[in-house]
């Protein structure tokens, strides 16, 4: 009997062990999964938030070249019109000056 309750006691610290090392490799493979789930966590996000970003950083630069294009559309219309005044006022100088030199042509 006395043995009975040694070979009990051997095949239940058997079983202790087995059971603790079984519950060590299924804690190692959890947590491995877990790493591995928040790496992929994190390139997604990394992910998301670089898309993100370029989406911003590329509507900034259609604004930006918006901008320009409209602030260029304005300069040339400027330009156009004081090309035109300046045009007048050459023929006005002109005029001026032919009939400073010429008052005959003038009447």
């Amino acid at each position: 009997m006395a043995q009975e309750t040694i070979d009990r006691i051997c095949k239940a610290e058997q079983a202790a062990n087995h059971t603790e090392e079984k519950a060590s490799e299924e804690s190692e493979r959890i947590l491995q999964e877990a790493r591995t789930r928040a790496e992929e966590l994190i390139n997604e996000i990394s992910a998301e938030s670089q898309n993100a970003a370029r989406a911003k950083l590329e509507a900034a630069q259609q604004q930006g070249e918006q901008i320009m294009t409209e602030g260029r559309k304005q300069a040339e219309e400027e330009i156009a019109k004081l090309s035109k005044i300046a045009a007048e006022k050459e023929r006005e100088a002109m005029q001026v000056v032919l009939s400073e030199l010429y008052p005959v042509l003038d009447t």
